[in-house]
């Protein structure tokens, strides 16, 4: 099924399953809380249109690198050799159950935002990641470097690939010695990283420099790495909070870190009053309160680019999921520069929910933003409803707790 008409059927059958749970659940008597209301229903089409806009370009990419990789010899030396070592297991131990190697997740965020969730989807521990740089350059490379291709994790959800970069070869990012970082644009949904029993968690590259012509092109990373399940304890574990993937012409730099006994927070940014000042540079970004040392980048805005604003006023985040350790706090923040100035700063501080959105109002100058959280918890089971089937209820149609302004 072609990626534009999958994400309309996925989009309609999943506003006509919100529907069809929530009359069941009226009728057995398991809603005491408010239902959907029709508005919130046409908010929430819209919103898992986003996702699967962003599902859609994704699947169309992995379409195309995997024509690409198709259609060229490989010389596989050691670091190579790694890999198609774990293709090939990947392929024998997941294939039956998972499909193709190139298959993209397609479980999205919000699970059990509106569903009630069973007793097998709980908060547990998940994987925060920050950012990632390349580093460590050789072979004859020098920076700047014109970089396209994918960095994306597998976990015991699903074994498919969740994505965290991905850039065609038309739509390459420059990177410079001064700034290496890779524009993230995932996870699509939160990364299980819980009980190594259940499965491994891998982060895998296969990045590219754009050359004159396409058979120029030359490999920077290639690469399948596991990475290591803390046992320490604490909201925050920090044990690989700074992790190196070395392959043979350059080492991936990776700052992450396990959050324990976490949900999984959506997030949407809507301007619903006058509009976003131009001229300004800036960052909105997310973390945890009093506790993460570093921030998830959600949009970096600035230069010509401006704020990238649909016709219904969403920001077009870059990325939109994050992991909330379930006792503590999200801060969801923006900070705007002019002239090489600070000159805006201000941020929203949510309690962490299992299931319902918060929401909050942002402001800047005569611009006003609605930021609005889907909270869920996560399954180890790829269908957790299904898989568990119990008629438990945790939320559904219900406002998380308030949000405070600092």
């Amino acid at each position: 099924m072609e990626a534009a008409s999958l994400e309309r059927s996925v989009v309609a059958t999943e506003v006509t399953n919100i529907a069809c749970h929530a009359n069941a659940e009226a009728e057995a008597g398991w809603v005491i809380a408010d239902m959907w209301s029709e508005t919130e229903m046409d908010r929430l089409s819209m919103l898992l249109t986003m996702l699967w806009h962003k599902k859609a370009d994704e699947l169309k990419l992995k379409k195309v690198m995997k024509m690409d990789v198709r259609g060229e010899e490989l010389d596989w030396d050691i670091d190579d050799k790694r890999v198609n070592q774990f293709r090939k297991s990947w392929i024998a131990e997941w294939s039956s159950k998972w499909g193709s190697l190139e298959d993209v997740t397609m479980i999205n965020s919000m699970p059990f935002t509106y569903h009630r969730a069973p007793p097998c989807a709980h908060p547990c521990g998940t994987l925060q990641i920050y950012s990632a740089k390349v580093a460590g350059l050789s072979g004859g490379f020098k920076w700047p470097l014109d970089v396209f291709g994918m960095v994306a994790v597998r976990d015991p959800i699903d074994q498919n690939l969740n994505i965290i970069f991905y850039r065609t070869r038309h739509s390459c990012q420059t990177l410079t010695e001064k700034d290496p970082y890779l524009a993230l644009t995932g996870p699509t949904r939160a990364v299980l990283m819980t009980d190594p029993s259940l499965g491994p968690v891998t982060i895998e590259a296969e990045l590219k420099v754009k050359r004159n012509t396409e058979s120029e092109d030359q490999y920077l990373s290639f690469l399948a790495a596991p990475l290591m399940y803390s046992s320490g304890s604490g909201p925050c574990m920090f044990d690989n909070h700074y992790s190196g993937y070395t392959s043979k012409n350059s080492t991936l730099k990776v700052t992450l870190a396990k959050v324990a006994s976490s949900v999984e927070a959506t997030i949407f940014i809507q301007v619903i009053e006058g509009s976003w000042p131009d001229g300004l540079r800036g960052q909105i970004t997310a973390h945890l309160f009093d506790i993460e040392p570093e921030k998830v980048v959600l949009l970096e805005f600035g230069d010509d680019n401006g704020v990238p604003v649909s016709g219904d006023g969403d920001v077009e985040l870059s990325r939109r999921v994050v992991s909330v350790a379930v006792n503590e706090e999200l801060v969801i923040s923006y900070n705007v520069c002019q002239d090489g100035k600070m000159v805006a700063e201000q941020l929203v501080v949510f309690k962490a929910a299992e299931a319902g959105r918060s929401f909050a109002i942002l402001q800047l100058g005569t611009c006003k933003l609605e930021v609005l959280v889907a909270w869920s918890v996560v399954s180890p089971e790829p269908d957790g409803t299904a898989a568990c089937n119990v008629p438990h209820m945790t939320g559904v149609g219900i406002d998380a707790p308030e949000y405070r302004i600092l």
